[in-house]
């Protein structure tokens, strides 16, 4: 009735990863590739596919990207880039999961890697700037659970190397539906200062004057700034 697999299922059930990981290889054995990437593909009513699943209960990030590797092996490209494209009902990304859930700051590298290596630059920028429904980009989600600052600014810097420069302002910029900026985040949660620093000069080096004062002056719907936020919370 949920539209949910037996591959699904196992990924939010079953911890460690070797149970789905062993249900993989016997479908990768007995299927057709078309078949198999069908059901490695496939979407339940919400539209979470497996890559969500696993990104959100399978805490290891090794499972996670083994099976990326099970598809990247079985799908043509179009395929595999819609495949960690995909969006579910609240438009989370793999990318949002792993930010939010994988802590290791690691698998998420990872996967950014997969698709700036077969991704169009065009359709990576997007993934990248992809905001769930309240708003939230990958930026939010790695400065508020990743507590490694190192990197959300490995991600900045990838997505400054493979999008435009307005593309990249717009992405540092964005606000949730909480006017919360990445700004906001890193001071709330985040506490190496150098870290910070680094954030704020790729928003100087991209940004006009007017938009970079913008960005640094912004309040998010309590009527708070960065700076506020960084006074409270940084020691």
């Amino acid at each position: 009735m949920n539209g949910l697999t037996a591959l699904q299922i196992c990924a939010e059930h079953q911890e460690g990863g070797g149970t789905l990981l062993k249900l993989v290889e016997y479908g990768r054995e007995c299927m057709t590739s078309q078949v198999f990437a069908a059901w490695l593909q496939a979407q339940e009513n919400e539209k979470w596919n497996v890559l969500h699943f696993c990104a959100v209960h399978q805490r290891d990030g090794g499972t996670l990207l083994k099976l990326v590797e099970y598809g990247k092996d079985c799908m043509p490209w179009e395929e595999f880039d819609e495949w960690l494209q995909a969006q579910n009902i609240d438009d989370w990304n793999v990318l949002h999961h792993c930010a939010r859930y994988q802590g290791d700051g690691e698998t998420l590298l990872r996967m950014v890697g997969h698709g700036k290596e077969r991704m169009a630059r065009d359709l990576f920028g997007e993934w990248l700037q992809a905001q769930n429904n309240n708003g939230w980009n990958v930026l939010h989600l790695c400065a508020e659970y990743q507590g490694d600052g190192a990197t959300l600014l490995k991600v900045v810097e990838c997505g400054k190397q493979s999008t435009t420069r307005e593309a990249f302002v717009a992405w540092l910029q964005a606000q949730n539906r909480e006017d919360w900026n990445v700004l906001h985040f890193w001071s709330r949660y985040q506490s190496d200062g150098s870290a910070m620093r680094q954030l704020v000069e790729y928003g100087k080096e991209c940004m006009t004057r007017e938009s970079f004062g913008t960005w640094l002056r912004a309040q998010n719907m309590n009527g708070l700034t960065a700076l506020q936020i960084c006074a409270e919370h940084q020691e």
